[in-house]
C-alpha cells in the first residue's frame, strides 16, 4: 500500500478528483454573480433614478426591473445549491467507494499475514482498524481536492470582490490570513500527533479489556484483579493526559480562529463608515464589501477544518497501514494464481462419495521430501531435518509442545518459511508454490482447529469452496450492479451469492453424494452419535420434505407403543395429555397445549397476544399466574441476588438471567407491598412472563394450588374450543400432526422428559435413537445434523468434537498429501482409522511414541534436532530410541 496518504488517493481515485474539480470550477462564476446581483439590486434598482434600464433589447421600469434582478438572484441561489448538490453527492460516491477499497485491501493484508504473525499482532488490534478507525478518512478522501479547491475558490472570488469595490477595503479582508496561515499548521501538526497517541494508546486498552476477558479463569484463581485494574488504571490515567493536552491546543487554536476573524470586521465598519462618509464609496459597495466577508469566514473556516481533519487522517493512515505490513508475511507470488474448477472427474475407487472416496491420479497420494530442512522455533531453530515419504506412506513426527514438531508440520504446507533446506512435494517447492496449487494438493489439522460461524456442513464444504462454480442467486440487474461497484473499488468480482462448492473436488458428482461423504468421515471419526444428536434438534419441514416427515410420524408411533408396552419408559417420559397437567413441560405449553407456528415467538410474543391474554383472563388466571411469577421471582432473587459472595449459581436451576432478575425487583417488591394492584401494567405482564417459564415439576409454589391447576385446564379447554381463531398462530399437540417449528427429538416424543435423574434423558434418547434406526432413518437424521450450528470460532462444541471436525474438512478434498498435526488427540486406533480414511499422503505430529504403529516411518525431534529416526519397528528395538519416553511424558 501506498506510504502517502495523498499518494493513495491520487493513485486509486486522481480521475474521480479532475470530476470533482470541474464541477467546483463551475460554481465560481455563479457564486460571484451572487454577489454582484445584491450590489446591482441595491445600487441601480432600489437606489437608481436613470430608468426604464435595458436588458437584452428590453426596457425595465425600476419596479420590473428590481423584479427581474431578484429573479436573477433566485435563479442564481438555485444554481448554486444544484451545483453544491451534485458535487456533495459525487463526493460521497467517491468516498465511500474509496473507504471500500481501503477497507478490502486491509482485510486482503490480513490474510497474506502468517498464522505466526498474529502472536504479535492482536486481532482486537486489527478488527477495529478495519471497521471504525478508517471510517472518517472515507469523507477526508472525498474532499482532498474539492474542499480546497472550492472553498479556496469562493475564498478567492470573495476577496477579489472586495479589492473590485475597494483596494484598501481588501487589503483589510486578508491582513490577518498570513499568519493564520503560518501559526494554525502549526498548533494543528502537534494536535494530530496526539492525535495519534491517543488512538496507540486505545488499541493498549483494548488489549487489556481483552486479555481480562480471555483470561479471566487465570485471573480469578490467581487473584490477580488489583494488578490488572491498577494497570487499566495507568493506561487510562494515560489517555487523561493526552486529552487534556489535546483539549488545550485545540481551543488555542479555537480562540485564535475566532479572535482573529473578528477583527477585520472591526476596520470594515470603522474604515469603510470613514469611506462612504467622504463620498470615495458608495453605501451599496460597503454593504456588499460587508457582507462579502462574512461570506469569507465560511469558506476560510472550512479550509482550516479541511486542514485540521486532513492533518490527523494522513497521520492516522500512516499508523494504521504500519501494522498491515508486517515482515512475517506470504510473498505476494503465493496468491498470483487463482483457483479453479477441479479437472478429475468422480472415480470410482470406493463407494461414490464414502469416505475414502477414490484414487489420487496414477498414485495415491503424493511423494514428500525433506532436505536438510531447519525451521524457527520459539528457543531457537529446528535444524538438519531429512526425511522422504513414498505416496500413499505415513510418516509420524514425534516431539513435545516445544521441540519444533508443530513449526516442521506448518513447513510442510507452507504455513511458515524455511531458514534453510527445501522440503518437495512431487519434485516441486512447497515454499514457491501458488496457494491455488497448495488448497488443491495438500490440507492440515491442527491441535485446535478454527471452525468458521455457520453449521457443520459449510464447515466440512469450506476447502471446496475455492471459486465460483455459477451464476449469481440475485436478479441479474442487482448481479451486474454489485460487480460494476466492485470493479470500481478494486473489491473481489466473485459473487458470495453464487454456488461455491466444488464437489468434484470431493470425488463426488453431486450434493446428495458430497452429504453421504460428510457424514461418512464424521461417523468414522467417532462423531456417529453426535451427528444423529444434532440432527434430533432440528426442524423438518413437511411441505419440503413430506416423505421424511411421514416416516417420522411412524417413529412417533412406534415410540409411543414402546412406552405403553414398557412401564420402565412410562416414568421416563411424560406425554402431552389434553386432560392432564405435564409437569416436565413449561406453563406456557401446558396453558397453549401447543407450539407458537413461529419460533421466533417467544414467552414475551405470547403476552402480546391479546386474544390469547383474554382467554387467560376470562379464566381467572391474569391474577393466579401473577401471583405465581412474583413468588418464584421473589425467590431467585432472594437465592441467587441476594447472597453475600457473587457466584454464577444461576444455570439450569433458573429459567432467568441475572439482568433479568435484576430487572424484576421493582416489579417484586411493589407486588409484595400491594399485590397485583400495585403493579403497573408492565409489572405485571413480566411476572407472568416468569409463570409461563416456569416447569411445575421442578419448583414447589405454594401460588400452584390445585384450583389453579384446574384453572389452567379451563383455560386450555377454552383455547381449544375456539381453535379456529388460534390456529393460524399456533400449532396443537395432536398426535397425528407434525409440528415444523418444534425440533424432530419434540415431535417424536410429544411428551416432555421426566424431570429429576440425568440418567432419563440418555435412556430416552436412546429409545429415540433405535426408533429411528428400525425405520431406517438414521442417515437423514444425521443429514439434518449436519446443519448444526457450531457458534462463534467452534465454541458449540466440544473440544473434540472440533478436532473431529477439522480431520474430515481436511479430509473431504482428498488431499494428495494431509498433514495433521494430533499431538493426544487421538489414541492408536483413531490414528489406523485416520490412516484408512486417507487415500494419499499422510504426516502426523503426535507426543507419544507408542501411537504410531500404523505409520511408516517416525520422526522424534526434541532439543533443535531429529533425535531418532526410522519404523516403528526399529524404534522399538533401537537403544537409542529405549532412552526416549514411550508415553511421551517429555512430549505432552
Amino acid at each position: 500500500m501506498r506510504k502517502s496518504f495523498f499518494g493513495y488517493i491520487w493513485a486509486y481515485s486522481g480521475r474521480q478528483q479532475l470530476v470533482i474539480l470541474a464541477i467546483t470550477c463551475l460554481a465560481f462564476p455563479v457564486v460571484y454573480m451572487s454577489l454582484e446581483v445584491p450590489k446591482r439590486i441595491i445600487n441601480s434598482a432600489i437606489e437608481g433614478h436613470t430608468f426604464p434600464v435595458e436588458v437584452l433589447g428590453v426596457a425595465f421600469e425600476q419596479i420590473p426591473y428590481l423584479f427581474l434582478l431578484s429573479g436573477i438572484f433566485l435563479a442564481l441561489v438555485l444554481l448554486n445549491n444544484g451545483i453544491k448538490f451534485v458535487l456533495n453527492y459525487y463526493k460521497g460516491v467517491v468516498g465511500e467507494r474509496m473507504l471500500r477499497r481501503l477497507r478490502y485491501q486491509l482485510f486482503e493484508a490480513i490474510l497474506r499475514f502468517r498464522p505466526r504473525a498474529f502472536r504479535t499482532i492482536s486481532g482486537d488490534q486489527l478488527i477495529p482498524m478495519v471497521t471504525s478507525e478508517v471510517e472518517d478518512l472515507g469523507h477526508t478522501i472525498s474532499e482532498a481536492i474539492a474542499t480546497p479547491a472550492f472553498q479556496g475558490g469562493s475564498l478567492a472570488v470573495y476577496i477579489s470582490f472586495i479589492f473590485v469595490q475597494n483596494v484598501w477595503l481588501g487589503l483589510v479582508a486578508v491582513s490577518l490570513y498570513p499568519l493564520q496561515a503560518w501559526l494554525i499548521p502549526h498548533l494543528q501538526r502537534q494536535v494530530s500527533f496526539l492525535a495519534r497517541d491517543r488512538v496507540r494508546n486505545l488499541r493498549v486498552v483494548a488489549d487489556r479489556v481483552g486479555g481480562g476477558v480471555a483470561g479471566s479463569e487465570t485471573l480469578h484463581v490467581d487473584g490477580t484483579r488489583a494488578y490488572h485494574l491498577a494497570h487499566f488504571t495507568d493506561r487510562l490515567h494515560d489517555n487523561y493526559t493526552i486529552r487534556l493536552a489535546l483539549y488545550k491546543k485545540k481551543y488555542v487554536i479555537k480562540f485564535l480562529n475566532n479572535f482573529m476573524n473578528q477583527m477585520p470586521p472591526f476596520i470594515f465598519y470603522a474604515a469603510g463608515g470613514y469611506l462612504v462618509i467622504k463620498g470615495d464609496l458608495s453605501i451599496g459597495s460597503l454593504v456588499v464589501s460587508i457582507s462579502a466577508y462574512q461570506d469569507i469566514s465560511g469558506p476560510w473556516k472550512d479550509l482550516l477544518g479541511y486542514y485540521q481533519r486532513y492533518a490527523t487522517s494522513a497521520i492516522k493512515y500512516q499508523t494504521i497501514i504500519e501494522n498491515f505490513e508486517p515482515e512475517d508475511r506470504f510473498p505476494e507470488e503465493r496468491f498470483a494464481e487463482r483457483a479453479g474448477p477441479a479437472a478429475a472427474a468422480p472415480t470410482p475407487g470406493g463407494a461414490e462419495g464414502g469416505a475414502q472416496g477414490g484414487p489420487q491420479g496414477e498414485a495415491q497420494g503424493a511423494r514428500l521430501v525433506l532436505e536438510q530442512v531447519a525451521v524457527e522455533i520459539g528457543g531457537g531453530t529446528l535444524s538438519e531435518v531429512a526425511a522422504e515419504l513414498a505416496p500413499g506412506g505415513c510418516l509420524a513426527v514425534v516431539g513435545g509442545e516445544e521441540s519444533g514438531r508443530t513449526e516442521l508440520l506448518q513447513a510442510v504446507v507452507g504455513l511458515l518459511p524455511l531458514r534453510s533446506g527445501r522440503i518437495l512435494v512431487d519434485g516441486a517447492s512447497v515454499q514457491t508454490m501458488t496457494e491455488a496449487e497448495i488448497g488443491l494438493r495438500l490440507a492440515y489439522a491442527g491441535q485446535e482447529p478454527y471452525l468458521f460461524e455457520g453449521s457443520l456442513r459449510d464447515n466440512l464444504a469450506y476447502p471446496l469452496s475455492t471459486h465460483q462454480r455459477g451464476p449469481s442467486r440475485l436478479p441479474e440487474a442487482e448481479a451486474r450492479y454489485r460487480r460494476q461497484e466492485a470493479a470500481l473499488t478494486g473489491n473481489a468480482e466473485e459473487d458470495y451469492q453464487a454456488d461455491w462448492v466444488d464437489v468434484a473436488r470431493a470425488g463426488v458428482a453431486d450434493a446428495a453424494a458430497l452429504q453421504h461423504r460428510m457424514i461418512a468421515l464424521l461417523s468414522a471419526l467417532g462423531m456417529a452419535e453426535d451427528l444423529v444428536l444434532f440432527g434430533l434438534h432440528q426442524h423438518a419441514d413437511p411441505e419440503r420434505d413430506p416423505d421424511f416427515v411421514a416416516s417420522l410420524l411412524r417413529v412417533r408411533a412406534a415410540i409411543d407403543d414402546e412406552i405403553a408396552r414398557r412401564p420402565e419408559l412410562a416414568r421416563l417420559v411424560e406425554l402431552w395429555d389434553p386432560e392432564a397437567i405435564n409437569d416436565s413441560g413449561v406453563l406456557a405449553g401446558n396453558l397453549l397445549f401447543g407450539f407458537p407456528k413461529d419460533p421466533a415467538v417467544g414467552i414475551d410474543g405470547l403476552l402480546q397476544d391479546r386474544d390469547l391474554v383474554e382467554v387467560w383472563r376470562a379464566s381467572g388466571l391474569i391474577g393466579p399466574l401473577t401471583a405465581i411469577g412474583a413468588e418464584a421471582a421473589g425467590t431467585f432473587i432472594r437465592l441467587f441476588l441476594d447472597v453475600s459472595e457473587p457466584a454464577d449459581l444461576l444455570g439450569q436451576d433458573s429459567p432467568l438471567t441475572h439482568e433479568q432478575l435484576e430487572a424484576l425487583r421493582p416489579a417484586v417488591a411493589a407486588y409484595e407491598k400491594g399485590g397485583g394492584e400495585g403493579l403497573a401494567e408492565e409489572q405485571g405482564r413480566a411476572l407472568i412472563g416468569v409463570a409461563l417459564r416456569l416447569k411445575p415439576g421442578r419448583y414447589r409454589l405454594q401460588s400452584l394450588t390445585a384450583e389453579v391447576r384446574d384453572k389452567i385446564l379451563e383455560a386450555r379447554r377454552s383455547l381449544r374450543a375456539d381453535w379456529q381463531r388460534f390456529a393460524a398462530r399456533y400449532a396443537s399437540f395432536d398426535r397425528d400432526s407434525f409440528i415444523p417449528s418444534m425440533d424432530i427429538e419434540h415431535n417424536l416424543l410429544q411428551g416432555k422428559i421426566r424431570l429429576g435423574r440425568s440418567q432419563n434423558r440418555r435412556q430416552v434418547v436412546a429409545l429415540i435413537c433405535e426408533a429411528v434406526e428400525q425405520e431406517g432413518l438414521t442417515e437423514r437424521i444425521r443429514g439434518y445434523g449436519l446443519e448444526h450450528q457450531v457458534g462463534v470460532a467452534g465454541g458449540a462444541l466440544s473440544g473434540h468434537q472440533r478436532r473431529v471436525v477439522g480431520l474430515a474438512r481436511a479430509l473431504v478434498k482428498r488431499p494428495a498429501l494431509l498433514v495433521a498435526d494430533l499431538g493426544q488427540g487421538l489414541d492408536a486406533e483413531g490414528i489406523a482409522v485416520l490412516r484408512r480414511l486417507q487415500a494419499g499422503s499422510l504426516v502426523l505430529g503426535l507426543s507419544q511414541l507408542d501411537r504410531t504403529l500404523a505409520c511408516d516411518r517416525v520422526l522424534v525431534v526434541g532439543e533443535g534436532r531429529v533425535q531418532a529416526s526410522g519404523t516403528p519397528a526399529e524404534l522399538a528395538e533401537s537403544d537409542e530410541a529405549a532412552a526416549l519416553p514411550a508415553r511421551g511424558d517429555r512430549y505432552s
